[in-house]
């Protein structure tokens, strides 16, 4: 059943990614956030994705299955899911920054961790990081 698998997975690619832009709206990332000043928007593009992926999910196909016959194991949906949040992540940081390509990079504050993806851009943040000097 290789399509519950592919299904799966852009299942849990797709709702991350509506959930990282709320999260990202609420805390001001803007390392993730696609909508840096309209946090509305963000939220409500947020729950689309995210609704949305769930709708097309049980909508497209009958998912009242057992596990045999998915044949679906744990550790394989662990694995689809593992998968699916860090492509999540990845398109997320990586779209971002090449939107925002042509941005100046903010001045002064935190240059590592999550502190750094508040005002930088992934791809800036990691530029600053390999230009330091200590």
């Amino acid at each position: 059943m290789f399509s519950f698998r592919l299904d799966y997975f852009i299942l849990v690619t797709a709702a991350y990614f509506g959930v990282l832009q709320i999260v990202a709206a609420r805390y001001r990332i803007r390392a993730l956030s696609f909508f840096e000043n309209h946090r509305l928007k963000a939220y409500l593009f947020g729950a689309a994705i995210t609704v949305g992926a769930f709708l097309w999910f049980f909508y497209s196909a009958d998912r009242n299955v057992e596990g045999k016959v998915s044949r679906v194991e744990g550790a394989q949906q662990f694995t689809y899911f593992f998968l699916g949040v860090s492509l999540s992540v990845m398109v997320s940081l990586l779209l971002n920054s090449l939107l925002r390509l042509r941005s100046k990079p903010p001045t002064g504050g935190a240059r590592w961790g999550l502190e750094a993806l508040r005002r930088a851009t992934y791809l800036q943040a990691l530029l600053s990081a390999f230009k330091r000097k200590e």
